[in-house]
């Protein structure tokens, strides 16, 4: 075996070994969809929330639901899904209603949020409804439902754990 085989067998090596690393600590990392409508105070809640939860090393995705971004989204497909919703007419919009159900299985990981401008029951098949809309309380609430997630994904971890 000459020189250069032996270096290139050696670095053939190491490369492989690096790319396995790396495939496995993306596979491991935790997945989040964050899903919004357009508005000052929905905009500005995402932005914190993506800018605290990838502090923590998660991996985000961000899409606009009132675009059709649910559409081709999963639930199962993330460790945790944040909904922003207004409520028009004292309703979710109906297209995350659908998409709620379509998802149910996984009701679990998602967390829906609703703005509200006076006091109306919120009906959906998920829990972790919550109100609020005013921009000043949005850095604390975005702290909050960032602490629910990473709560609620610590806690599926470990009942998977006791499962094993």
């Amino acid at each position: 075996m000459t020189t250069f085989t032996k270096i290139a067998s050696i670095l053939f090596f190491f490369i492989t070994l690096l790319s396995a690393q790396d495939s496995t600590t993306t596979t491991s990392q935790k997945r989040i969809l964050l899903a919004f409508e357009e508005t000052r105070f929905k905009s500005a809640l995402i932005k914190e929330m993506k800018k605290l939860l990838e502090k923590e090393s998660l991996v985000i995705t961000v899409v606009d639901h009132l675009n059709k971004g649910l559409d081709n989204q999963k639930a199962s497909s993330y460790n945790a899904v944040f909904i922003t919703n207004s409520g028009v007419n004292s309703k979710v919009r109906p297209w995350v209603t659908k998409w709620l159900s379509e998802n149910k299985k996984e009701g679990d990981r998602i967390f829906l949020h609703t703005t509200q401008r006076s006091k109306w029951d919120v009906v959906a098949p998920v829990d972790g409804v919550t109100s609020g809309s005013a921009l000043k309380k949005m850095p604390t609430l975005a702290k909050e439902y960032v602490q629910q997630i990473i709560k609620r994904m610590a806690d599926e971890g470990t009942e998977k754990d006791e499962q094993n």
